[in-house]
Order: C-alpha cells, then structure tokens, then sequence
C-alpha cells in the first residue's frame, strides 16, 4: 500500500483577491470625494484672503506692475521719518512713477511663500514687468520661526494655480488639517540648538531677546544677539535656500527679470563686537544666494555694506530696520538696477 503525502489547498491566487479590492477602493475613494465635496459647500469657512489675493486681484488689474517680495524692512518706518513712505512707494518715485509697486511684506523671510507668489506671477496672463526678491542676512540661518513656512498661504495660491484641487482644499482647512498649519510648534522652536563653529553652545530659549539677562546690555550680550541673528549658517538642504533657485528659475522660465537684493546690515555697529568675522559671515551668505542663482539670468544686488550705523533705526541693537534715507538708498538702487525695463 502506498501512502500518498498529505495534500495541502493551494494559496488563493493573488488576481482574484486584487479583482475584489479594487471595487472596494474606488466605492472607498468615491466616497471620500463626495464627503470633501459636500463638506467643502456645507461647511461655513471664510479663509482670510492676505496676500495671494492682494497678488491676485493686483495682477488681475492689468496695469504696469513691479512685485516685491520682502519682509518688515521693505514697510517699517521709524518715528523720526519726515516721511512713513517705505521701500516700495519710494522706488515708484524713484522709477518717476512709471511703475505700480505690489508689495507682499510679512515679518520675517518667508522664502516658502515667496516660491508660491513666484509661481502665480509666472502663470498669470499679466506677469510683472519685474521681481524683487528681498534676502535679509538675518534669515538666511536654520533657526525658523514656525510662522515662516505659511503652509496657508502657500495652500491657497495652490488652488489658484489649481482649480480642480479647491474641494480639497477647503475641507483640510475646515477641519484644520496639519498642511494648514505652521510648520512647528512655538515649543519646539525656543528648542532650536544654536551653532557656531559647527558646535551646539545652547538652545534659542537662552537667547530669546526677552531674557532677563538681556536687561543690562554689556558686550558679552551684545555679541550674543549678533551671533544668533546672523552666525547661524543654514544648511544646503535648508528650505530657505532651495528657495531662492526655485523662485530663479521660475520666474527664468517665464522670462520675468528676477532681482534679488540683499539688505543693509549696520557693519560698522556689529563689527565692533565681531570684527572680522562679522563682514565674513555676512559675504558667506551673499555667496549662498549667489550659487543658488547659477543658471539663470536673475540678477544679485548686493547692498549688504551700503549704509553707515546712522541710516538704521535702532542705536544699540543689532537690525536691518532703516531710516527714510536708508530706504530712500535701497530704492534707488533697485530703480536704477531695472531703469531699462520701463
């Protein structure tokens, strides 16, 4: 008698489970869809409309137009002014008025809503005449304010650019979905270790400019606030530099003449406390920017070292805040640099 081996059932074949799922995962996706459409008509939600509006609707007016993509240097005014104009209006005059400023200013270098701003200008049938990205030193480093990756705003020029994808959209931010939201938490932020030299010497809480400590100013401070405004060197990876090649090249792609401009930074009060290093640091970052332009026909314009200590607002605090002749100084190099354009 022979004794046959057990028999065992084959494994299901893998193209009839696959033909089940699939059914399964478009009623699944279907589903999903018409509860993001309905929510999207249902549910109220006014977002503000800030800036990609302002682009928007400014673009739409089809009038001779320049942008300025910068931060608080480009409105701020200091209280001694004869004038509140800021960077933007003084550069119309500069121009004798044969331009139309549009200027997004936001405190703080916001490099990943600047790309997006880049984008809707190179879409639109009315692009700019010209681009004027601000790079303040200050931000160039890897310690990022949450607020400064405005995932928001950088959402809503997306469904600009992308009208199918605004269903979507409004439900995300409805329920205020993580995209929506800051890149980080204010914790997380103060957490930030500081570098200098490549070394960890503490973490953005012990430098806070509120500290108590900050109270009295003596030089050892002093050089404290300038080394975390503007020794912290950003990685290659950081998204601020990627940044500034993509805005080049977009704006390259759409044939738009891109200027990027590097503010003044007060030399002669920071180089006391760092001399040497200081205006070494400062020509790093300048080199950086310079890199990330390579390939394109954008153009960088460097003021970093234009202005004395009395053109900057603040006597004993390292800034890049300007007075009416500062500001006056930035736009007439800015209209001078683009005089053929218009």
């Amino acid at each position: 008698m022979t004794i046959q081996p057990p028999t065992h059932p084959s494994p299901e074949s893998p193209k009839p489970i696959l033909r089940a799922f699939l059914p399964r995962l478009a009623l699944f996706l279907l589903l999903l869809t018409l509860c993001q459409l309905l929510v999207g008509h249902l549910v109220p939600y006014t977002p503000d409309a800030g800036n990609p509006s302002l682009l928007q609707n400014s673009l739409d007016q089809d009038r001779p137009s320049v942008l300025f993509l910068g931060d608080s240097v480009m409105r701020f005014a200091d209280r001694s002014d004869a004038s509140a104009a800021g960077i933007a209006t003084l550069f119309r005059k500069a121009a004798e008025y044969r331009v139309e400023p549009i200027l997004i200013a936001q405190g703080g270098m916001h490099m990943d809503a600047f790309r997006h701003y880049a984008k809707l200008a190179a879409t639109h049938p009315n692009k700019p005449k010209a681009v004027f990205i601000e790079i303040n030193p200050a931000g160039l480093t890897d310690i990022t304010h949450p607020f400064l990756y405005f995932r928001a705003d950088s959402m809503t020029i997306y469904g600009m650019l992308h009208p199918w994808a605004r269903p979507f959209l409004h439900p995300l931010a409805v329920f205020r979905h993580p995209m929506t939201k800051p890149g980080g938490s204010m914790q997380d932020y103060y957490r930030t270790p500081v570098r200098f030299r490549k070394q960890v010497i503490g973490h953005l809480h012990e430098y806070g400019w509120n500290n108590p400590k900050y109270r009295k100013i003596t030089t050892a401070h002093q050089r404290e606030k300038i080394l975390t405004r503007y020794f912290c060197e950003p990685k290659s990876t950081n998204f601020k530099i990627r940044a500034i090649g993509e805005i080049a090249r977009t704006l390259h792609s759409a044939d738009i003449p891109a200027f990027f401009y590097v503010t003044p930074v007060d030399l002669e009060f920071c180089s006391q406390y760092w001399p040497g290093l200081f205006a070494h640091s400062i020509h790093e970052k300048v080199n950086v920017v310079s890199a990330q332009l390579e390939g394109t026909d954008a153009r960088l314009i460097d003021m970093s070292f234009d202005l004395p200590h009395s053109a900057f607002s603040y006597a004993d605090y390292p800034n890049e805040h300007l007075k009416l002749v500062g500001r006056g100084h930035v736009a007439q190099v800015l209209a001078d640099a683009s005089k053929d354009l218009f």
